[in-house]
C-alpha cells in the first residue's frame, strides 16, 4: 500500500500523460494517428502549463478554509509533518522545506498565546519505503530555534500519512483530555486533513497556511492588460507542477473516501 500510494500520483500527473501520448505516437504505425497523438500531447502540455487553469484548480482546494480573523483560544495545536527536512548530510541542521510555512505559522500561533501545547506529528518514509529521521524531531529542532520551549512540544513520531496522523493524535488528545484542538497544515492539504480528523472524532479548528495562490495574484491574472494575458497564455513548468500537486491531492481525497478514512 505504501508503494501504491507513492506511485499512483505519478501515473495521473500531466507529465506522465504527456509522456504516454508521445510514447504511443512513437509506436503508432499510421501517420494520422501519430500526428493526432503528438497534437494531443501538445494540447495537454499547454493546458497543464496554463497559469489560469493551475491557479483555478489550486484555489478550489485552498479556498475551502480561511485563516481565522480572530485568533482562537485552544488547548493544543496539531502541526502535521511535510514541511521540514531532517538533518541529513550535508545539511548542518533540520531545515524548512517548500511547505515549511506551517512550522513558522505554528510558532507564531504559540507565541500569540493561541495554545500552550503543540503536537508535532509525522515520521518520514521515502517513496522506496526507507525510514529517515522522523519529521516530528526535525520540527522540534526548528521550533526550539524559534523560541518554543521543549516542554510545550508533544512529539508523535510514527504516522506516515494523514490518516495515521489523525489516529495517533487522537490517542494523545484523549490521554491528555484536550478539548479544543487547532490543526495547522498547508491550505491545499487542509480539506482532506480536516475530514480525516473529524472522521476520527476530533473536531478541529482549521488553521491553514502555505497558500500557493493569493487573492491578489488571482485578481491580477484577470486584469484587462495584454501583457498579463500574454503571460496567461504561455505554458509554464511551474504551473504544471502546481496543477500536478493539486491533482495529487484530489486523487488522495478519492482514495481516502474509498478506504473509508473520510
Amino acid at each position: 500500500m505504501h508503494y501504491l500510494a507513492k506511485l499512483l500520483p505519478e501515473f495521473v500527473s500531466p507529465l506522465a500523460w504527456i509522456m504516454l501520448l508521445l510514447l504511443a505516437a512513437l509506436a503508432a504505425r499510421s501517420q494520422p494517428v501519430t500526428r493526432g497523438l503528438i497534437a494531443g500531447a501538445l494540447v495537454l502540455a499547454w493546458l497543464a502549463g496554463n497559469t489560469l487553469l493551475s491557479m483555478a484548480v489550486v484555489r478550489s482546494l485552498e479556498s475551502r478554509y480561511a485563516p481565522p480573523t480572530t485568533l482562537p483560544r485552544l488547548d493544543a495545536v496539531v502541526v502535521l509533518g511535510g514541511g521540514v527536512l531532517p538533518a541529513l548530510a550535508p545539511r548542518p541542521m533540520a531545515e524548512v522545506g517548500p511547505a515549511g510555512d506551517r512550522v513558522l505559522y505554528a510558532a507564531r500561533l504559540y507565541h500569540a498565546g493561541v495554545a500552550p501545547v503543540l503536537i508535532l506529528s509525522g515520521a518520514r518514509v521515502s517513496p522506496e519505503g526507507t525510514r529517515f529521521p522522523d519529521e516530528a524531531t526535525a520540527m522540534q529542532e526548528i521550533f526550539t530555534m524559534l523560541g518554543v520551549p521543549p516542554t510545550a512540544l508533544i512529539l508523535e513520531r510514527e504516522a506516515t500519512n494523514t490518516y495515521e496522523n489523525a489516529r495517533a493524535c487522537r490517542m494523545i488528545i484523549t490521554e491528555r483530555r484536550f478539548q479544543r484542538i487547532g490543526l495547522v497544515t498547508s491550505a491545499q492539504h487542509m480539506p482532506r486533513a480536516v475530514a480525516v480528523f473529524r472522521a476520527q472524532g476530533i473536531e478541529v479548528v482549521p488553521l491553514p497556511t502555505d497558500y500557493t495562490v493569493s487573492d491578489a495574484q488571482w485578481r491580477d491574472r484577470w486584469r484587462a492588460d495584454p501583457a498579463v494575458w500574454a503571460f496567461n497564455l504561455v505554458p509554464r513548468l511551474s504551473s504544471m507542477a502546481e496543477l500536478g500537486a493539486a491533482l495529487d491531492e484530489y486523487l488522495a481525497i478519492a482514495v481516502y473516501r474509498l478506504r473509508g478514512w473520510l
